[in-house]
């Protein structure tokens, strides 16, 4: 993630084939890493750190509160 940031920050992306990477996950995720995000459509975490489709799980919350159902208490973060 640091390297793809960095290439993003540098304006050097890779160039993602992203009908392939679609045609990949079509049976199923394999996320390797999982992203808590604001809702903000300015962003998009694959983007900024340079990966491509089904690399993360991103969930996004607005506000920057999330619900623990294990305690039914809203967290800020």
């Amino acid at each position: 993630m640091k390297e793809g940031n960095e290439r993003f920050v540098n304006g050097t992306p890779l160039k993602q084939d992203f009908r392939r990477q679609i045609a990949k996950t079509k049976g199923g995720q394999t996320p390797y890493a999982t992203i808590l995000s604001r809702l903000d459509s300015r962003v998009p975490p694959e983007i900024i750190f340079d990966q491509g489709i089904g690399d993360f799980f991103v969930g996004r919350v607005a506000g920057n509160a999330m619900y623990d159902i294990s305690t039914g208490k809203v967290r800020f973060l």
